[in-house]
């Protein structure tokens, strides 16, 4: 019988005050899974721009917010499976503050 097992990547956590304007990876290596939620925690005094491939714009976090993307709710057709691919990179761009971005991401096995 076939089994699906959700693991976790490791917790990356980057601090506001390296923020100088131009976008930081907050996950270098990449995601260690597909991952089918992500999590970025904006827990910094400052407005974060998030982006996907480090050049665009893709979304927007105020100070003290975050975002959830739970991608297995946007696939189509129904039944089909919508996965942020394995070693996908999440940027992140600001200026200089207090606090800490952090990112959290949960995919099956």
């Amino acid at each position: 019988m076939a089994k699906n097992f959700i693991s976790f990547c490791t917790l990356k956590t980057i601090d506001a005050s390296t923020f100088a304007g131009a976008y930081i990876a907050l996950n270098p290596l990449g995601t260690e899974g597909a991952c089918a939620i992500i999590r970025i925690i904006n827990d910094s005094n400052v407005p974060v721009t998030i982006s996907f491939d480090g050049v665009t714009a893709h979304d927007y976090l105020r100070a003290s917010s975050e975002l959830q993307l739970t991608l297995q709710e946007a696939n189509q057709p129904n039944g089909e499976v919508a996965l942020l691919t394995k070693g996908t990179v999440v940027y992140a761009k600001a200026g200089a503050g207090v606090g800490f971005v952090s990112l959290a991401g949960y995919y099956q096995e």
